[in-house]
């Protein structure tokens, strides 16, 4: 003899089931718009703006992360700061001007759209 399950019971298990799913629908529902609240805030808040310090170039604004300065016409390697794309000294904020990069500071950015200038932290010329 088989037993079946009585109808009043499969009811109870399949609402018991949707209300699960449902919770736990709401839960990934809730975790998504906190991942995307969070990329926001890191998009408006979290990066550094023009000479402001980074490790990689998602620290940056303009994600491009230079850890080469200008000593005199000299280029040495320094500490991540975050520079940008520029035409005149007048993009840049004070302590950096606007020069063409050496291939080894071309090496800090990403390959692609590389600029042609930009803004690099200049100290006078020490020996």
């Amino acid at each position: 003899m088989s037993q079946s399950i009585p109808a009043g019971d499969r009811g109870g298990k399949l609402s018991a089931l949707k209300k699960v799913l449902n919770v736990l629908g709401t839960i990934a529902f809730l975790a998504v718009v906190l991942v995307l609240a969070y990329l926001k805030w890191w998009n408006v808040v979290g990066q550094d703006k023009l000479n402001g310090s980074c490790d990689s170039s998602a620290g940056c604004r303009s994600y491009w992360c230079l850890k080469h300065e200008l000593n005199g016409s000299a280029e040495r390697p320094s500490g991540g700061y975050c520079t940008d794309k520029c035409s005149a000294d007048s993009d840049c904020t004070q302590g950096m001007a606007c020069v063409t990069p050496s291939a080894e500071a071309l090496d800090d950015l990403a390959k692609a759209m590389r600029p042609k200038k930009l803004c690099e932290r200049v100290h006078a010329a020490t020996p």
